[in-house]
């Protein structure tokens, strides 16, 4: 019943950011491992959560300041406590010319040669993420990717933490402008995956009663 719980945790949030941009959805695993306790034999379930980093669909917004990422890659971005991650585009800038995030960190980049002018033209960024405003080339956003984004650990916001050990790999990402990545959640698959989990959960709650009820039969019979 607690796997079940967590597998339907997982399906409520992931319908809860259907509409979050650059959302990537949860998925739960339940798999039997050999119980380590001392004295005791036989195996326990454990719950995995991954996530599932396939691309979301990119939709246009108009918007110079969203951009989408198109294959694999992250935004590094700089946060309270070193740099993170996010595949979330939708960036602005505040009032002294830094691009950053909607939470206000700001974003990381290769090399910048100055600050963006507010009162001047909407920047320009290339597939590459090369940054241009007022003929002026900028800089370039930095994107960042791993060797294997199961190890990244999610924090609050929509951003993911590199451990130590986690290796770089080149990027495929291919930047579009004026758009976002949507959520890669399909709500009815989500529906569908909740309804199953739900009757597991039912199931093993009128298990666990009959089971209550025969001790209680037993304990009134001694």
């Amino acid at each position: 019943m607690a796997s079940n719980q967590k597998q339907l945790d997982s399906h409520a949030n992931n319908l809860a950011n259907t509409a979050t941009t650059a959302y990537k959805r949860q998925t739960s695993f339940v798999h039997a491992m050999a119980s380590t306790r001392r004295g005791s034999q036989g195996e326990q379930l454990k719950v995995e959560t991954r996530v599932d980093y396939s691309q979301g669909d990119i939709k246009e917004t108009g918007n110079p300041l969203d951009i989408a990422l198109d294959g694999d890659g992250f935004f590094a971005v700089e946060g309270p406590s070193g740099e993170v991650y996010t595949r979330n585009g939708q960036f602005q800038v505040d009032n002294e010319g830094v691009l950053e995030t909607l939470d206000g960190f700001p974003v990381a980049w290769e090399n910048l040669s100055g600050a963006i002018d507010t009162a001047g033209t909407p920047i320009i960024v290339n597939a590459e993420g090369v940054v241009r405003q007022n003929e002026r080339e900028l800089g370039r956003l930095k994107l960042m990717n791993f060797t294997d984004h199961q190890q990244l650990q999610s924090v609050d916001g929509g951003y993911f933490e590199r451990p130590l050990e986690l290796e770089e790999t080149a990027h495929t990402a291919i930047l579009r402008q004026g758009s976002l990545e949507g959520s890669n959640v399909s709500p009815i698959e989500e529906m569908i995956a909740m309804i199953g989990v739900q009757r597991r959960f039912s199931g093993a709650s009128n298990v666990l009663s009959m089971i209550n009820e025969t001790y209680r039969r037993l304990t009134r019979l001694q």
